[in-house]
């Protein structure tokens, strides 16, 4: 009996130890456990990842918008590399200092323009600008060619000018008779061009006269009473 006691006693140690060793062993193992947090910075690195590459896509994001502006900033209006641009060549024109009314204008090429006679009458024609009635200044012109070469006498212009002012003339195609045609070197022609000048500003007219691209134009200038 004694003997049933002191086994049974034993087998409660030995339960009471084993429940021990149990308890010590989860409470050891409740420390690993406690590390389960320390995953949390993993979890925070993940967060911070994520918005690591959350800011990376919005960059990359903002560089094709930039790189749409800049293609949207080059004018439409610009020629392509393939396309060619065509200038047109000016050149200055060049007036002579003027010279007495009724004395020779020299171009500076060997070409002169003269005014040999000036007339008077009434302007008959019309047109634009034109009034009848009006006082009319008809010179007689001469150009001479002492060049070596030919010269066109078709685009000859002359226009004139009156009183302080400078003013315009209208030019009265009636009695006008413009150059027109070839003048070989060594030669002369003669042309005629009128004008309505009013009689108080016939004492100041000025006659500027050009025939070429490139060749200066000459200016007689004087009274032409």
């Amino acid at each position: 009996m004694t003997r049933r006691v002191v086994t049974a006693v034993s087998g409660l140690v030995v339960v009471g130890a084993l429940t021990a060793a149990c308890t010590g062993a989860s409470s050891a193992g409740s420390p690993s456990a406690s590390t389960v947090p320390s995953a949390s910075p993993s979890t925070d690195a993940s967060t911070s990842t994520t918005s690591t590459s959350t800011s990376g896509s919005t960059s990359g994001s903002s560089r094709p918008s930039q790189g749409h502006g800049s293609s949207s900033s080059t004018p439409s209006g610009h020629p392509s590399s393939g396309q060619k641009l065509s200038t047109v060549p000016t050149s200055a024109v060049v007036t002579r200092p003027a010279v007495p009314l009724r004395s020779s204008a020299p171009f500076g090429n060997g070409v002169y323009a003269r005014i040999v006679s000036v007339s008077h009458g009434t302007v008959k024609g019309q047109g634009p600008g034109v009034i009848a009635g009006q006082a009319e200044v008809v010179f007689s012109l001469r150009m001479t060619n002492k060049s070596s070469r030919a010269i066109r006498l078709d685009t000859v212009q002359v226009t004139a000018t009156y009183g302080s002012a400078a003013t315009p003339a209208t030019a009265s195609d009636e009695q006008s008779h413009p150059f027109s045609g070839r003048l070989p070197a060594g030669a002369s022609a003669a042309g005629k061009y009128a004008f309505a000048v009013p009689r108080s500003d016939q004492g100041q007219v000025a006659v500027a006269v050009s025939y070429a691209q490139g060749v200066p134009v000459v200016v007689l200038h004087g009274s032409a009473h």
